[in-house]
């Protein structure tokens, strides 16, 4: 399982490969994911595949591994693939003042549609309203497609991601916009988290990006970022829904019943403990522990736990007080007060 960031998509390590680096999609099939790696460039069809191996002189000294290269598995793009399959066509939907822009051929089942607008309209709510109009002035819109080829699930364009776009074959007039590949990826996982989680989600990337000091640069955020995730290692382990949850391996699932069996009454076990998205840069930290704070009632509504703002408060407080600045204050974190 993989999740689109703001920069890409993370690194798999494999372990049991016949051939290194493997030369084709299938040679992973039979491989052992053993672990991931920061982010790179972004594309689906060509997955990023690393080579580790003993650190030479070193390896005896500290068990270190070394990267020893990085490897394209797949087909290299043709000019082709980087042309715009559809010429789109838009009908304009609003909710709450935020613009949203669908491909026509979404209407074919309308419903999906009428669904995904009412999710916007309550994740609007969520918001403070002068959030929602500083979003709303930048220029921000949501665009929603049937599919556009290999791309799939939804993402926030920074403003300064133009020419990723236009690499992409996509209309550089999207930076700054929240972009849903493909509706049925959307209408699929809407249940993971509370109505409209993962639209806040992406909303709060474009009040990071649009209104506070420097966008995602902003040095507060990242001060935090690196505090909780790398210094206090909140994140490092922590409740998911939905399939990520499920054990991995043998052992995942022998712990996994173990772990069950020794709670038995006193408590429910409901999966494998997973690294929370919120720790692959300051962006998702940000977006992450947004959709935490801006529930302010006991509904279990972000996808990862903390859910809602009750429970980052006790799990993160030092976090919850710099987003209680951002949001219930209206900072744009421009001073040196922090």
């Amino acid at each position: 399982h993989t999740e689109g960031t703001l920069v890409g998509d993370a690194f798999v390590i494999y372990a049991g490969l016949d051939d290194t680096p493997p030369e084709t999609l299938e040679a992973l099939d039979t491989a052992e994911i053993v672990g991931f790696l920061a982010c790179t460039g972004k594309d689906p069809a060509r997955p990023r595949v690393v080579t580790v191996a003993d650190a030479g002189f070193f390896s005896g000294l500290v068990g270190a591994k070394t990267l020893v290269a990085s490897h394209t598995v797949g087909a290299a793009p043709t000019e082709e693939d980087t042309k715009p399959l559809h010429p789109y066509v838009y009908k304009r939907e609003t909710a709450c003042g935020i613009i949203i822009d669908v491909d026509d051929r979404c209407y074919e089942r309308g419903e999906r549609v009428r669904a995904f607008v009412a999710d916007c309209e309550a994740a609007a709510k969520r918001l403070p309203k002068n959030a929602v109009a500083a979003i709303r002035d930048a220029g921000c819109r949501i665009v929603v497609h049937e599919e556009t080829g290999k791309w799939t699930h939804m993402c926030y364009h920074p403003r300064q991601g133009q020419s990723w776009l236009r690499d992409q074959g996509f209309d550089e007039n999207l930076a700054g916009c929240v972009q849903l590949y493909r509706l049925d990826d959307y209408a699929g996982d809407r249940g993971l988290w509370g109505q409209g989680g993962s639209i806040v989600h992406e909303l709060s990337h474009a009040y990071h990006d649009c209104y506070l000091r420097d966008g995602h640069g902003n040095k507060f955020i990242g001060r935090r970022y690196d505090r909780a995730v790398h210094a206090e290692r909140l994140y490092d382990a922590v409740r998911v829904k939905g399939p990520q949850s499920k054990p991995r391996d043998a052992a995942e699932r022998r712990l996994l019943f173990l772990r069950q069996t020794a709670c038995g009454c006193m408590g429910r076990v409901d999966g494998v403990a997973r690294r929370h998205y919120a720790a692959t840069n300051a962006a998702e930290f940000f977006a992450e522990l947004s959709t935490a704070y801006l529930c302010r009632d006991d509904e279990d509504y972000n996808k990862w736990e903390p859910h809602n703002q009750r429970q980052l408060w006790q799990f993160d407080p030092e976090t919850c007080k710099l987003l209680e600045r951002v949001w219930d204050d209206g900072e744009a974190l421009d001073d040196d007060c922090a």
